[in-house]
């Protein structure tokens, strides 16, 4: 994406000067200040890093170049310039005070983030609309945070939007000086706007400081929780990998597992239950089906948290290229079952199991219905009516059952509707 698209935001910028610089930092530590310790930059909630987070709310709302405050370069800065230049922005590394100077100029803005502030991107595109700011919280409600306090009624909600001409009187510092911490300083001498922002911000935890390991832990579970509501058991499988999701997900993710590996997964474990089906029986492909199928709803659980990784669209297809496989297997392991005097039964039972089954996800179907449609108890019923010897049968019955709910449903939607 070229830079110039980044900038094209006119939504949400409308009266606003174009946004130049992000000022972000990854000096503070978790615990004390212990070289060694880990830094509240680099603590993960839900996947990636507080950095990252930080990096992707300034590149929503427009900004072009990032400034990161280090003194030191590791993987994860490292990781941060890349994502900023694939997105067409640059990124530049800032030790020492003076290492602002030139990148930074008098026409530009700066939106200034607090080192190791998680905060909705959402926050930070209402606020820009809003012109530059100086985003506070009241000190009752925000001073036990971390938060630094600004005067006798304000904290500092780790946000800022101020004009660059202010980084001019940072050279008069000493080099070793917080960047982010003087320029507040500055723009609130400058009388820059005092913004005062909702306190349910932090009480929900959708702002707040990843000062600890445990924090960032705590605005994880808030994080998956806004983002994923677990399915009823309605629908079996996905209820489960739901719940496997709001449990593991943040972990998965954070090692590099998101919901494209998982379709991909899912893929391979279908096509590997066809070759299973064919070579060594029907309810062996079967039974593979079932894996195929669970990881796909896992990958469709994980997708709800996995989002920014470039490969969306890619992702669907191999989902939707899976569960068309899982139910080519099942059509074909009954094909199979049935041999060759009544495979054409089979194979229009198959479809049509499968072809209602699909259909129920469009028009709605009673919940009594429902759990018939989940592919892996589906898959359970076909293997246990195949080892009792009655696989043809009972997928007629159950393709019934499925086309009583759809009417069961409609009928029950024409009633509501009257």
């Amino acid at each position: 994406m070229a830079a110039s698209q980044l900038s094209r935001k006119p939504a949400i910028l409308a009266g606003v000067s174009a946004l130049r610089v992000a000022l972000i930092s990854t000096v503070q530590t978790v615990t004390g200040d212990d070289d060694d310790a880990g830094r509240c930059a680099f603590t993960y909630v839900a996947g990636k890093t507080v950095a990252e987070r930080q990096l992707r709310l300034a590149l929503s709302v427009g900004c072009e170049r990032i400034a990161c405050v280090t003194d030191t370069i590791p993987p994860e800065v490292v990781a941060l310039q890349h994502i900023a230049e694939r997105k067409g922005a640059k990124f530049h590394i800032v030790r020492r005070v003076s290492d602002l100077a030139g990148l930074i100029v008098a026409t530009d803005d700066v939106l200034a983030i607090a080192d190791g502030l998680f905060a909705e991107p959402d926050l930070a595109e209402s606020m820009v609309a809003g012109g530059r700011f100086i985003a506070a919280l009241p000190v009752d409600v925000a001073l036990e945070a971390g938060f630094e306090r600004i005067d006798r009624e304000w904290v500092w909600a780790g946000l800022m939007l101020v004009p660059g001409h202010l980084v001019d009187r940072l050279a008069d510092l000493p080099p070793d000086s917080d960047p982010i911490a003087a320029l507040l300083r500055i723009a609130l001498q400058s009388q820059v706007k005092v913004t005062p922002i909702e306190t349910a911000l932090v009480t929900e935890n959708r702002l707040a400081l990843a000062v600890s390991g445990e924090r960032a832990g705590e605005l994880e579970t808030v994080w998956l929780r806004s983002r994923v509501d677990p399915a009823g058991f309605s629908e079996p499988t996905r209820a489960v990998t739901d719940r496997i999701g709001l449990r593991w997900g943040g972990q998965w993710l954070a090692r590099g597992v998101g919901a494209f590996k998982l379709a991909s997964a899912a893929l391979g474990i279908t096509a590997l239950s066809a070759g299973a089906a064919w070579f060594f029986g029907p309810v062996f492909g079967f039974a593979g089906a079932i894996g195929g199928a669970f990881a796909a709803n896992l990958a469709a659980s994980v997708a709800q948290l996995d989002s920014g990784d470039g490969s969306e669209r890619t992702r669907r297809a191999v989902l939707a290229c899976a569960r068309l496989l899982v139910d080519g297997v099942i059509i074909g392991g009954l094909m199979l079952l049935a041999g060759p005097d009544m495979w054409q039964t089979a194979l229009f039972s198959g479809i049509l199991l499968v072809g209602l089954a699909r259909l129920s996800k469009i028009e709605g179907l009673s919940n009594l219905a429902r759990p018939i449609t989940d592919r892996v108890v589906l898959l359970a019923l076909i293997i246990t009516s195949s080892v009792l010897g009655y696989p043809l049968e009972t997928v007629q019955l159950l393709a019934l059952a499925i086309l009583a709910g759809l009417f069961l449903h409609n009928r029950t939607s024409q009633l509501t509707q009257v």
